[in-house]
């Protein structure tokens, strides 16, 4: 092997490496000096390295998974609830407002129904994806456990929500 072409070979590598280490080395750095958003806009439009190596930062967002339907029900309304029944299927449909100054993610919504109000059942959970302050959104929510058209008096349901995730920036 010509060991020409060897020495340029191993220069090359080392030269990427050196950089790749370097970059990093700053991107450390940096973010562990600033958490302004700006900033970081601002690095990744100007930061690059050599002519065979850029940096790239990677947004991560931030967030809160909360849990439970007391405390979700702090920062949501369900609205405009209305029952939908034929032969085959029986539903619950709706809209769900956010009411926090905060984008949610990831609401998981289920239904239970009662007899009485004696707990007798639970239909499929609904998850609705990005809901911003203010926003409505529209839900449906599918019980197949349930025969439509024959409900015993004293039915009734309740809207309950599992779990979510509060964006923070």
């Amino acid at each position: 092997m010509d060991n020409s072409f060897f020495n340029k070979t191993t220069n090359y590598l080392f030269t990427v490496i050196r950089h790749t280490l370097l970059t990093s080395i700053i991107l450390l750095i940096i973010f562990h000096i600033s958490d302004d958003r700006t900033n970081i806009d601002n690095i990744k439009r100007v930061l690059h390295l050599g002519s065979s190596t850029s940096a790239t930062i990677e947004d991560k967002q931030d967030y809160i998974y909360v849990k439970g339907d007391d405390e979700l029900r702090k920062y949501f309304d369900s609205k405009d609830l209305n029952i939908f029944r034929n032969t085959e299927l029986f539903a619950v449909t709706g809209k769900l407002k956010n009411n926090d100054t905060h984008t949610w993610d990831r609401i998981n919504l289920h239904m239970e129904y009662y007899v009485d109000d004696i707990h007798i059942g639970s239909c499929y959970r609904r998850t609705i994806n990005i809901i911003k302050p203010g926003e409505l959104k529209l839900f449906k929510i599918n019980c197949r456990f349930i025969e439509p058209l024959t409900l015993p008096d004293g039915f009734s349901y309740r809207i309950k929500f599992d779990s979510a995730r509060k964006i923070l920036n």
